[in-house]
């Protein structure tokens, strides 16, 4: 039984140094440099670019409103 234990942690720690490694390779934000509204163009921060943002601020207000609205008509 202990044998099966070891193994079982051995291979979470291969995990978790191998997410550790990959983490810390991270240099650069992934997200896109430009909100993808193409009527925009507005920079997205680099906080937001590391989280993968794909709108500017702005625009994701306005995309969750609109989704606000469109739910609300759903409904009926």
């Amino acid at each position: 039984m202990a044998d099966q234990i070891d193994e079982a942690q051995g291979i979470s720690d291969r995990h978790l140094d191998a997410a550790l490694r990959n983490h810390a390779d991270r240099s650069q934000p992934v997200g896109r440099r430009m909100c993808a509204n193409l009527d925009c163009g507005d920079p997205i921060s680099d906080y937001c670019r590391l989280h993968g943002a794909q709108l500017c601020l702005a625009g994701q207000g306005d995309e969750e409103n609109r989704a606000k609205q469109l739910s609300t008509w759903s409904r009926f």
